[in-house]
C-alpha cells in the first residue's frame, strides 16, 4: 500500500538570540502521508513558537525502569480555507504517516534527512466548533506502543520458530511498527566464546564482532503460558531487560543501547569516553558498519549547551537491597513439525507418517499466520480402541538421549514428558491420541557392532493411560487411545437410556497430559486419530478434527531448577527465601543442572546449540571479571539505587546531537574528583526554539555488596551459600543433594484391580485382601517435603501387605 504526501509544513528552527548565539537556524519539513492518497500536496502553517514538540512517553524517573521508550510528536496547526481538518481523522493505526525531516545540507544545496517518523492515532485529532481560521492540534506516536496489540510474527504474519540471533529478532519485532528504519545498537557485552585468543585484536575483543548477532535464542521462547505468541512489545522488553538496554527511535534509526555503556569504558575501539555503535541498513540483516561515537555533552550556564534558569536538582533515596529473578522457561519440544508448517508433498506434513486413510481424508490447512495457523484435518470418525492398523497420523519421538550402543543403560534411567496441543472439531466428540512407548526391560544378546560388542537390550511396549500412568506390555483390553472431549450436553433427548445427546463446542479444545516417569523409556510413538463418535451422532455435516501445535516437552527426571534469584545489598541477613523480585528476566544463562540445552529461555552461542555461560567487558583481555547475565544485570541495577543519586530537571538550549540518548556532564557537579555522567530519562524537544526539557539521573558506579543466590526448584527455593573455607559459592549440585534429604513419603491411596475403586489411606488396615488370581493392588505413595508438608508428587508400587511398605515409606 503506497503512502503519498498530502500535507507539508515547512519551518525554520532557531533559539532566541538572547539565549544562544551559536545555534544556527535549521530548515525542517513536517509532512503527512495518506495511505493510497492520489491528490495534490497542500502546504500548511504552524501556530505559535512551540508548535512542534517531540517527547518521550510512558517512561519513569529511574534509569532501569523503562526499557522500550515510545516517543510522541505534537503539532499545532492553523486550519484555514485551504484544507479540512477532518482529513486528519483516521480509523486505523496505520492510515496516516507522519515524518519530520531536517536539512543536513545547506540552503543552497539542501539534503533532507529523516529525523522522526510515526503514525497519527485515531483519537489524536480534535478541532474547535467555530468559523475558520482556527487552530488545531494533532499528535502522532512512533509505533512502539502499538506493538502491545501486535503478536510477534514475521513480515508474512507467520509465527516465529527455530533458532535466530538476537539482532534479527529485535528487528523483526521493530518492523511490526510499520517503519522501514535502520537499526543502530550499542551493545558490547561479549560472551566467553567471543573472547577466545583467536578472536581478540590487540588483546581485546574484536569490535567488528556484534554480540547481538553472534548470540542466538529460541524464537519459541516468546510465547504465553497458553503457548500463544507474545506481543511484539513484550518481546522487545524481554530482550532489552536481559541486556540491560533501552530501545528508542532517534535521528531516523531504531536504537538499542546498553545503559551501562553510555558513560564509556566499553568501547573495544579505544576512546574511553565513547561507545562502539554498529548500524544495520533496514534491508540488511547480516552486515553492519561499526564506529566510535560520543554521547556526552558539557552543560554550563554560558557554553554551547546551556542550562536555563529555573532548573532544579534533588536526590533519589537509596534501596537497601535489590532482587532480580530469572525464569528458565519450558522445555524444547522433542516432537518435530508439530505446527504442520513443513510439507514433504501435498497434505503430507514433514516428520509425520499417514496410515490407512482414504484419499481426501487428510488435509493440511491454514495459512501459518497467528489468525489462521496451520492445522492437520482428519476426516471421518474413530473409536477409542486402538489398533496399529487404524487410520492415524503418527510420529516417533526420541525421549532418551542414549545412542544405540548405550541403550542398555536406559534400565537405570527414567523420563517423563508433557504432551500438549489444541484442536477444533465438527460433528465429533473430541480428540483421540494414543501414545506407545518402547522401553528397555532387560539385557539381551551381545552382538558385534562397527565399534565393538554391543549389549542388546530386551525391548517392551507400554501404553499411556488417561491418568498419566503407563501400562507395560498391555493386553488388547488395555489398548485404548486417550480421549480429549470438547462437547456440551443437550438435555431431554433419549439416547441409549441416557437423558442427553452431545453437541460439539465451538473454539479450541486442549490436549494436555503429563506422564509419570517411565523407567527404561527410549522413544514414544504419538498417534493422532480422527475424532470420536458422538452419542446421538447425526449424519451431517462432515465429521472432522483439526489438530494444532502438537508438542512433547521432556521432563527432567532429577531435581529440576525452574529459575534463580540474585539478591544484592549493602548488608544482607541470611534469607531462607528470596524476596519478591524487583525485576524478572526471561532470557539468559541457564546452568547445566537445569538441562540448559533443552530450556526455552537459554541464550545460545553462534552454533545455535551450545548454551552461553559467562560475559565480559570487551576490554577485559585477561578475562578476569566474567559473570553470567543475571549477575551483570543485578549489579548494574543495584549500583543505580545502592546510594543516593542526583537528579537534574530543567530546560537546556543548544544542540543535543544524540537527543534523548545524550549523556550530560554538568561543569558545576563533581563527585570523587570528576564530573559524573547523567542519563536522560525524560525528554521533550521544542523543535522550533531548540529547547530541551529533560529529567536526567546520575549514573553511579558499582559498589561492593553482599550477594545471595536462590535457586527455584519444585521443592521450593534453595539458598546457595558460600563455602567458609574458600569464600566461594557452594556448587548447586551439592545444595540440591541436601534438598533430597528433606523429602518424605506418605501413603495416599490404593487401587485394587480388576475391581477398581480407590480407598483413602486412613481407611486402610494392615493388609489388602486379594485373591490369589487377582492382580496385586496398586498403592499410590505420595512424596512430600518433610519441612513444609507440601505434596510434590506421587509414585505407584504394588505390595501385598501394607506393612511391607515400611522400608519404602521410611527410607
Amino acid at each position: 500500500m503506497p503512502y503519498n504526501k498530502r500535507y507539508t509544513v515547512p519551518f525554520i528552527s532557531s533559539p532566541h538570540r538572547d539565549k544562544l548565539e551559536t545555534v544556527k537556524p535549521v530548515q525542517w519539513e513536517l509532512a503527512f502521508w495518506g495511505k493510497d492518497y492520489t491528490g495534490s500536496v497542500t502546504e500548511l502553517c504552524l501556530n505559535g513558537d512551540d508548535a512542534v514538540t517531540l517527547e518521550t512517553v510512558d517512561n519513569d524517573d529511574s534509569r532501569f525502569g523503562t526499557t522500550v521508550i515510545g516517543t510522541k510528536l505534537t503539532a499545532n496547526l492553523e486550519c484555514d480555507a485551504r484544507w479540512q481538518f477532518d482529513s486528519l481523522f483516521v480509523e486505523g493505526n496505520r492510515d496516516l504517516l507522519v515524518t519530520l525531516d531536517y536539512n543536513a545540507g545547506t540552503p543552497e544545496a539542501p539534503f533532507y534527512r529523516r529525523f522522526w517518523t510515526g503514525w497519527v492515532k485515531p483519537e489524536a485529532s480534535k478541532e474547535p466548533y467555530s468559523p475558520k481560521p482556527y487552530f488545531v492540534t494533532v499528535s502522532a506516536e512512533c509505533g512502539l506502543a502499538s506493538l502491545k496489540d501486535t503478536p510477534l510474527t514475521d513480515i508474512l504474519g507467520k509465527r516465529l520458530s527455530g533458532v535466530d540471533n538476537i539482532s534479527n529478532v529485535l528487528r523483526t519485532a521493530l518492523r511490526l511498527t510499520g517503519h522501514e528504519l535502520p537499526f543502530s545498537e550499542v551493545d558490547n557485552l561479549y560472551e566467553l566464546s567471543l573472547m577466545t585468543p583467536q578472536r581478540l585484536v590487540n588483546g581485546v575483543a574484536n569490535p567488528a564482532i556484534d554480540p547481538l548477532h553472534e548470540t542466538k535464542l529460541r524464537r519459541d521462547s516468546f510465547v504465553t503460558d497458553k503457548n500463544l505468541p507474545l506481543n511484539a512489545l513484550e518481546t522487545l522488553e524481554r530482550i532489552a531487560l536481559c541486556r540491560g538496554a533501552k530501545i528508542i527511535q532517534h535521528d531516523g534509526d531504531w536504537w538499542f543501547v546498553r545503559r551501562s555503556e553510555i558513560a564509556g569504558g566499553w568501547n573495544p575501539l579505544g576512546p574511553v569516553a565513547t561507545v562502539n555503535r554498529r548500524r544495520y541498513a533496514f534491508d540488511n540483516f547480516e552486515t553492519s558498519s561499526a564506529a566510535s561515537i560520543g554521547l556526552g555533552v558539557t552543560v554550563d550556564l554560558d557554553g554551547n549547551v546551556r542550562a536555563l534558569s529555573g532548573g532544579t536538582t534533588w536526590w533519589q533515596s537509596r534501596l537497601k537491597r535489590l532482587a532480580v529473578s530469572q525464569q528458565f522457561g519450558g522445555y524444547v519440544t522433542n516432537l518435530k513439525n508439530g505446527t504442520f508448517s513443513d510439507l514433504d508433498g501435498p497434505n503430507q506434513p514433514t516428520n509425520w507418517t499417514i496410515r490407512n486413510f482414504q484419499p481426501g481424508e487428510v488435509l493440511r490447512g491454514g495459512e501459518g499466520t497467528e489468525a489462521n495457523p496451520h492445522y492437520l484435518e482428519l476426516r471421518g470418525l474413530a473409536s477409542s480402541t486402538f489398533n496399529y492398523t487404524d487410520p492415524s497420523v503418527v510420529q516417533r519421538v526420541q525421549i532418551s538421549p542414549l545412542s544405540l550402543e548405550n541403550q542398555i543403560y536406559a534400565l537405570n534411567q527414567e523420563y517423563g514428558f508433557t504432551l500438549t496441543g489444541r484442536f477444533r472439531i465438527q460433528n465429533t466428540r473430541g480428540a483421540l491420541v494414543a501414545v506407545l512407548a518402547t522401553v528397555v526391560t532387560g539385557e539381551g544378546d551381545t552382538i558385534i557392532g562397527p565399534n565393538g560388542p554391543i549389549r542388546q537390550p530386551k525391548l517392551g511396549v507400554a501404553i499411556l493411560k488417561a491418568d498419566g500412568s503407563w501400562k507395560l506390555n498391555p493386553s488388547r483390553r488395555d489398548m485404548v487411545a486417550i480421549p480429549f472431549n470438547h462437547v456440551s450436553r443437550i438435555g431431554g433427548v433419549e439416547e441409549k437410556a441416557e437423558n442427553y445427546w452431545q453437541k460439539p463446542k465451538l473454539g479450541y479444545g486442549d490436549i494436555e497430559i503429563t506422564t509419570a516417569p517411565l523407567k527404561g523409556i527410549l522413544y514414544v510413538d504419538v498417534y493422532l486419530k480422527p475424532g470420536e463418535r458422538l452419542d446421538g451422532q447425526p449424519a451431517t455435516p462432515q465429521s472432522y478434527i483439526r489438530y494444532y501445535d502438537i508438542r512433547v516437552n521432556p521432563e527432567d527426571p532429577d531435581v529440576t531448577l525452574d529459575g534463580q534469584t540474585i539478591t544484592e545489598g549493602l548488608t544482607l541477613p541470611l534469607l531462607e527465601s528470596p524476596p519478591d523480585p524487583d525485576a524478572t528476566h526471561y532470557l539468559g544463562d541457564v546452568p547445566d543442572v537445569a538441562l540448559a540445552d533443552k530450556r526455552l529461555n537459554t541464550l545460545l552461542r553462534v552454533d545455535g546449540q551450545t548454551p552461553t555461560t559467562t560475559w565480559y567487558n570487551p576490554n577485559d583481555g585477561d578475562r578476569l571479571n566474567g559473570r553470567n547475565l543475571l549477575a551483570y544485570n543485578t549489579t548494574e541495577r543495584f549500583a543505580d539505587v545502592a546510594s543516593p543519586s542526583m537528579v537534574w530537571e530543567g530546560e537546556l538550549v543548544g544542540n543535543l546531537p544524540m537527543g534523548p540518548l545524550t549523556v550530560l556532564y554538568f561543569t558545576d557537579v563533581t563527585r570523587n574528583g570528576g564530573r559524573p555522567p547523567f542519563e536522560i530519562v525524560r525528554y521533550r524537544f521544542d523543535v522550533q526554539r531548540h529547547y530541551h526539557r529533560v529529567t536526567a539521573v546520575e549514573v553511579r558506579q558499582p559498589v561492593t555488596v553482599q550477594r545471595q543466590r536462590h535457586w527455584d526448584t519444585p521443592d521450593g527455593p534453595v539458598l546457595q551459600e558460600e563455602d567458609p573455607a574458600t569464600g566461594k559459592e557452594v556448587g548447586i549440585v551439592k545444595r540440591l543433594d541436601e534438598v533430597g534429604k528433606k523429602i518424605g513419603k506418605v501413603l495416599v491411596s490404593y487401587q485394587k484391580k480388576p475391581a477398581g475403586g480407590r480407598v483413602g489411606a486412613d481407611e486402610l488396615e494392615g493388609y489388602v485382601e486379594v485373591d490369589e488370581d487377582d492382580e496385586l493392588p496398586t498403592l499410590y505413595v505420595g512424596v512430600k517435603n518433610r519441612d513444609t508438608g507440601k505434596l510434590i508428587g506421587s509414585v505407584a508400587a504394588k505390595f501385598r501387605k501394607i506393612i511391607d511398605l515400611d522400608d519404602f515409606l521410611n527410607g
